[in-house]
């Protein structure tokens, strides 16, 4: 948080009314619909969800509103429910990619997008530990199907930093420092975003790069 508090105030309605877009979409299994009328609930999407209304109850604490905090992380509270009972699949000990209607669970096929690299959201946003046993999992997963990620080498052509970040939550340096140096184009804001939070990741294991 930048501390601007008197920004947030100003532009609280705005903020109010992206946050309860999810609310609304929210079902009652706690998963959140991809968009109205379209009826799949992604793991990529409700992990962002679920980072998305713990941010807007952070926020809203900090700016004393204590009802609207206890409403979003309420929500929160249910999508992180929803996942683990709707998405997890337990003896394959993975997530399925998406949820369509109410029932079908999708389980992940060997394919780069959305199957394999939608595993390492939730721990990405937050919703699995990283120092947990399910994270470790979850990456090793990533590894045993697309071993030479770091290098550029899956199914598209973005350069899909998140897993350079989600290497530095795992703190295993060697596979963030060589995604470092095959970083490429086509970029956006995503990119931006996690490209920053490794760096302030891999700060904080103690190392320079």
């Amino acid at each position: 948080m930048t501390g601007d508090a008197q920004w947030a105030k100003d532009n609280l309605e705005g903020l109010l009314d992206v946050a309860g877009v999810l609310l609304e979409l929210q079902d009652t299994d706690g998963l959140i619909w991809a968009k109205p009328r379209y009826y799949v609930k992604f793991l990529m999407d409700n992990a962002e969800n679920y980072r998305g209304l713990r941010d807007a109850a952070m926020l809203m604490s900090y700016l004393g509103r204590g009802d609207l905090a206890l409403v979003f992380d309420t929500a929160a509270g249910r999508v992180a429910a929803g996942m683990e009972k709707h998405l997890w699949l337990p003896d394959r000990q993975v997530y399925a990619w998406a949820l369509y209607g109410r029932w079908w669970a999708r389980a992940p096929r060997v394919k780069w997008y959305p199957d394999i690299v939608s595993q390492i959201y939730p721990v990405i946003f937050g919703v699995v530990a990283p120092d947990s046993p399910r994270a470790r999992r979850l990456y090793d997963y990533l590894n045993s199907h697309y071993p030479e990620w770091m290098k550029g080498r899956f199914d598209d052509s973005f350069p899909w930093t998140v897993l350079l970040f989600m290497a530095a939550l795992m703190q295993d340096e060697a596979r963030a420092v060589e995604q470092l140096s095959n970083i490429h184009y086509p970029w956006h804001s995503f990119e931006s975003a996690f490209f920053v939070k490794a760096w302030r990741k891999l700060a904080t294991l103690g190392r320079s790069h």
